[in-house]
C-alpha cells in the first residue's frame, strides 16, 4: 500500500504571528502618539485690549481645556503661564496691551490631557488718548461736533474709537481728524455712522484698520441728544457747529476752542 505523508499541523498562534509578519511587509505602521487624536484644532487668538480671546473646535467627549501661553514662542505644558478648566471661547485677561503673545491648547478626556495643539499668536491693541473711566457726566449740546486732540507716537493702526458713556440715551457720530499742523482739527481721515451709546465703555470697531502715520489726531464727535460722555476737568477742546446724521465734513474749516473739561474719548489701535 502506497504511504502519504501529510504535513504537521502548525498551532494556531504560530500562523497568527506568521499572518501578522507577512502583512506588516512593505508597509510600515502608525502610531498616533498618547492623546493625538484629542488635540484641539482650529485654534485663534483674537486680540483685545489688556485681552486675548481663544477659541478652538470642541473635542468629543473632552471634559475640560487647558490653555498655555508666554511671550515667546515654542509655548508647551510647561509653559508657566496656564488657564485651567475653561471652554472655547476663552478670554485670557490681565495682558500687557501692544505685546504679542503665543497660545496652545489641550483637551483632557477619560484618557488624560492631549498634547499640545498648534501654537497660534497675536499682538495685542493699545490704547492712545483716555480709556480710564472720568468721575462725572458731560453735557455736550446737540449738534456741534467737538472734541479733543490725540497723539499718535508711532506709526500704528486704527482698529476702533472708543467713548466711555455716563448715559445710554442717543446716538452718536464720530469723526477722527487729522491735525492741521495748526493745533485744529483738519483733514477726516476716517469715521463711525451714527450708532446708538450705552452707559458705561463703547468701543466701535471699524470694518477695515486705518494707517495712522506718527502725529497728533483730533476725536470729533457729535450727538442727537444731549451727550453725557464721562469728563473731568481740564482739557482743550475744538468744536463747529454741525447737524447730527448729515455727512461729516471732510475738512473741518476755523474750528472754535475751549477749555475746562476732558472727555473719555480713545483711540484702539494695533501696531
Amino acid at each position: 500500500m502506497k504511504k502519504y505523508t501529510f504535513p504537521r499541523l502548525i498551532a494556531l498562534p504560530a500562523l497568527l504571528a506568521i499572518a501578522l509578519i507577512f502583512s506588516g511587509c512593505g508597509e510600515e505602521a502608525v502610531i498616533a502618539p498618547k492623546g493625538a487624536t484629542d488635540i484641539p484644532q482650529n485654534v485663534i487668538a483674537t486680540p483685545g485690549v489688556n485681552e486675548a480671546t481663544i477659541s478652538w473646535d470642541a473635542v468629543a467627549d473632552a471634559t475640560s481645556y487647558t490653555i498655555y501661553y508666554d511671550t515667546a514662542t515654542g509655548v508647551t505644558k510647561s509653559s508657566p503661564n496656564v488657564v485651567s478648566a475653561v471652554t472655547s471661547p476663552q478670554a485670557v485677561t490681565g495682558l500687557v496691551s501692544g505685546s504679542t503673545y503665543y497660545f496652545v491648547v489641550t483637551a483632557t478626556t477619560a484618557s488624560g490631557e492631549s498634547v499640545e495643539s498648534a501654537e497660534v499668536s497675536t499682538t495685542l491693541y493699545n490704547t492712545l488718548g483716555w480709556p480710564a473711566e472720568f468721575p462725572t457726566a458731560g453735557s455736550f449740546s446737540i449738534n456741534y461736533l467737538l472734541g479733543y486732540k490725540i497723539p499718535v507716537p508711532a506709526d500704528t493702526n486704527l482698529v476702533a474709537l472708543g467713548i466711555i458713556s455716563k448715559s445710554a440715551t442717543g446716538q452718536v457720530q464720530i469723526g477722527i481728524y487729522a491735525d492741521n499742523g495748526a493745533g485744529q482739527p483738519g483733514a477726516l481721515v476716517g469715521e463711525i455712522a451714527p450708532t446708538n451709546i450705552v452707559t458705561g465703555i463703547n468701543e466701535y470697531y471699524l470694518g477695515t484698520p486705518i494707517p495712522l502715520a506718527t502725529g497728533d489726531y483730533w476725536f470729533m464727535a457729535v450727538y442727537d441728544v444731549t451727550g453725557s460722555p464721562a469728563t473731568t476737568s481740564g482739557g482743550t477742546y475744538a468744536y463747529v457747529s454741525h447737524t447730527f446724521g448729515a455727512a461729516l465734513p471732510d475738512i473741518i474749516i476755523s474750528p472754535l476752542s475751549g477749555t475746562g473739561v476732558q472727555a473719555n474719548y480713545y483711540l484702539i489701535v494695533q501696531n
